[in-house]
């Protein structure tokens, strides 16, 4: 039985990687099993903000990733940062947390890698965008009341606490601990 069981993982692991699409970036065209689907103009970095795009054939936008740093100047709270993603031809757009690239931000291939593991492997095809699939995206990972909502909440416990650290310390009580 363990024999079986066994042989039917590793098939079924062989199955998946087998079926796997590539995905490529060659001189700006990427490229779905060899085949070029559309173009990308930007980059993206871990040490700045990522603009990209992602255009077809005809130069039309399909797809538009900008990242957003959220800087508060504060040692209460460390900045974060989202991505807002467009779909023009859909008249389409999301606000996301998502890592895209990993933790640690990447490389276009990796950006658009997480963009085909997430939205799903015909989401982007030399005929554009599946609809279907983008919009289940959209549905999935649409974080814009909650980071609106966390940006709000920050920024005011940075101003509360800022306004408690403004107060001089000869009027503050003997031994009186700061509470925000």
């Amino acid at each position: 039985i363990m024999k079986r069981k066994c042989l039917a993982f590793a098939f079924s692991i062989m199955v998946i990687t087998g079926s796997a699409q590539k995905i490529q970036i060659k001189k700006g065209v990427i490229l779905k099993d060899k085949e070029p689907i559309a173009k990308l103009i930007g980059e993206a970095k871990s040490t700045q903000e990522t603009h990209l795009s992602i255009v077809a054939s005809n130069d039309k936008p399909m797809m538009i990733i900008d990242e957003v740093n959220v800087e508060f100047r504060s040692f209460f709270q460390e900045n974060f940062s989202f991505y807002k993603i467009k779909f023009p031809t859909l008249s389409k757009s999301l606000t996301t947390y998502m890592q895209l690239g990993g933790k640690t931000g990447g490389s276009e291939k990796k950006m658009l890698e997480t963009l085909y593991d997430s939205i799903g492997s015909d989401f982007l095809t030399k005929d554009g965008l599946n609809a279907g699939l983008v919009e289940n995206f959209i549905v999935k990972k649409d974080d814009s009341e909650k980071i609106k909502n966390d940006t709000a909440y920050i920024k005011e416990l940075v101003k509360m606490g800022r306004e408690k650290l403004s107060i001089p310390v000869s009027n503050r009580e003997k031994n009186a601990k700061i509470k925000l």
